[in-house]
């Protein structure tokens, strides 16, 4: 064979090489992000009007295997009006975590320093937070006007505080301590041992 005719083989070989790699990073763009809280096995793992189809609770008739057009891009997915985070790799979410406004709230920040910025939910609607790991959430967490729920575990968890003195109602639940904590209601009010503890909007 021809010095120039091998040439056109090894030209030939990369180009095809080049036209796999482009297929296979296409492919990745189809990615499922939809959060593992709604995986299931069978029905029992479903909650509301969700079924268990495919290994997902989904609600009947609404695609929600996102972000979906309109899900801002901080949010693993959008679920039926909540916007879902997750951090839980050693990357994710470094800096503060801010929920877009307008949506519920649904954090999960499991592993150390995860979240290590805080958990900013002051413009989201309802919001929950679950900071499990040495450090997770130590910027604190910021709640805005609807419930909120804030679990903390883990040493320094939580640790710059729990502001939701403008939520309706809030529940914390912090299991080493967390830093200070401003319930509803004002000083004293909606705090029991400790914690935030809400009977429902409003209401201690």
């Amino acid at each position: 064979m021809t010095r120039q005719a091998s040439t056109g083989v090894a030209r030939g070989c990369l180009g095809l090489i080049a036209v796999a790699l482009a297929l296979a990073s296409l492919g990745g763009c189809g990615v499922d992000r939809r959060s593992s809280v709604y995986r299931c096995d069978n029905q029992s793992d479903c909650s509301g009007e969700r079924v268990c189809q495919q290994g997902w609770c989904v609600v009947p008739g609404i695609v929600d295997a996102g972000p979906p057009p309109g899900c801002p891009a901080v949010c693993a997915a959008c679920v039926s009006g909540t916007c879902v985070i997750e951090c839980e790799d050693a990357q994710d979410c470094l800096g503060e975590i801010q929920c877009p406004p307008g949506l519920d709230c649904d954090v999960t920040c499991v592993g150390d320093q995860r979240c290590a910025g805080g958990v900013d939910c002051s413009q989201a609607d309802d919001c929950t937070v679950d900071c499990d790991g040495t450090g997770a959430c130590g910027g604190g967490v910021i709640c805005g006007t609807g419930a909120c729920s804030v679990e903390c575990g883990g040493l320094g968890a939580c640790l710059g505080g729990i502001d939701c003195s403008a939520s309706c109602a809030c529940d914390t639940d912090c299991e080493i301590g967390c830093g200070e904590l401003s319930c509803p209601g004002g000083a004293g009010q909606c705090e029991r041992n400790g914690e935030c503890s809400s009977a429902g909007c409003n209401s201690c």
